[in-house]
This record gives structure tokens, C-alpha cells and sequence, in this order.
């Protein structure tokens, strides 16, 4: 079963849909994909190993996975032929997706249970400086000693000819 959604989750969202065997097996397999795509988005910035609980991982993961958990389920079950399209089912993953965005681009922060930022996961190979391996030009000269070139006015007016 996914990391971040359970079973009984999903049934609470989706009233209409029974609790069947042959369900619960493909909201397990959906749950399994959205903590791989979950993890995919949050992982570069936080420390998503410690997420194996309802009570270490964060609510917001919880429902960000939930929603995307419900609208892939719906999606099989009642869109087979692609045609079909409900406007809901598709809202729930199109805000699981920017709430997704969001956590990747920093502007919305994961907090764990006690209201603190969850464990920040370690940047050091994903941050590199653009300064490695090159020596500035620019620390070479006095600020005094910097002049405009005093051929340059000749240079260009020869160049307007």
C-alpha cells in the first residue's frame, strides 16, 4: 500500500464507490504511484524517509496523496473510455498538482505534526556555485586605475565613416 494514503482514506472521500476487493486492490496500486510521484516532487527538498506513518507524515502529504489517490481511482472506475471527463474528479488532482508545485518551488512549506518545518533533506550536491573554477577579472585593477579607453571615441567615429 502507498506510503502516504490508506484504503479506508479513500472510501471516506469517494462515498459512492463500495468497498469491494478488486477496489481496493487498484486504490492500492494508485496510492503506490502517488507516493512515487509525491516523493519525485517533495524529495529534493525534504527528507521523505521518515514518512512511513499516519503519524510522521505530514497532513498536508496526506491530503495532497489523497486527492490524487481518489481522482486516479475515479479515472479507472468510471472514465475508461477517456471520454468521459467529471469536472470534480479532475479538480482534485489538478489541486493535488499545484499544492505539488508549490512544495517544489518553495512556496508552500511542509510542516510535520508539531507545527515545525519538516526535516529539510541534504541540498549540498543540488547547489552549485557559479564561481567554481573561475577566477574573477573584475578584483585585478584599482577602482581608480579603471578608465575609458581613450581611443575609443576615435574607434568609433572611424567605424561610422
Amino acid at each position: 500500500m502507498g506510503r502516504y494514503s490508506t484504503a479506508t482514506s479513500i472510501y471516506r472521500m469517494l462515498k459512492g464507490v463500495p468497498s469491494t476487493t478488486a477496489n481496493t486492490q487498484l486504490i492500492q496500486q494508485v496510492a503506490d504511484r502517488a507516493s512515487g510521484i509525491i516523493d519525485g516532487y517533495v524529495g529534493r527538498w525534504y527528507s521523505v524517509a521518515g514518512w512511513t506513518s499516519s503519524s510522521s507524515t505530514p497532513q498536508i502529504i496526506q491530503s495532497i496523496s489523497d486527492r490524487l489517490v481518489a481522482q486516479q481511482t475515479m479515472r479507472y472506475l468510471f472514465t475508461k473510455d477517456g471520454q468521459n471527463k467529471n469536472e470534480w474528479v479532475e479538480e482534485l488532482g489538478a489541486q493535488a498538482r499545484e499544492d505539488l508545485q508549490a512544495i517544489m518551488k518553495q512556496d508552500l512549506i511542509v510542516l510535520d505534526s508539531t507545527g515545525t518545518e519538516a526535516t529539510r533533506a541534504s541540498t549540498a550536491p543540488l547547489i552549485e556555485g557559479t564561481r567554481e573554477q573561475y577566477t574573477p577579472v573584475f578584483d585585478l585593477d584599482d577602482e581608480s586605475a579603471w578608465t575609458v579607453d581613450s581611443d575609443l571615441t576615435d574607434d568609433i567615429s572611424s567605424d561610422r565613416g
